[in-house]
């Protein structure tokens, strides 16, 4: 996604390494979510 888009969700620019991922979208009833995971099917870990 591109900078724009990410800022249109609310989100910040995530720093990720250059690859292929695989982007698990949820519909949690009153949220959704996002879960990207590296193809091997690790799931990434948020870093602060």
């Amino acid at each position: 996604m591109s900078d724009s888009d990410l800022q249109a969700i609310g989100v910040d620019n995530p720093t990720m390494t250059k690859r292929d991922y695989k982007l698990q979208v949820g519909d949690m009833n009153n949220r959704s979510s996002l879960e990207f995971m590296a193809l091997k099917g690790k799931t990434l870990t948020q870093k602060k």
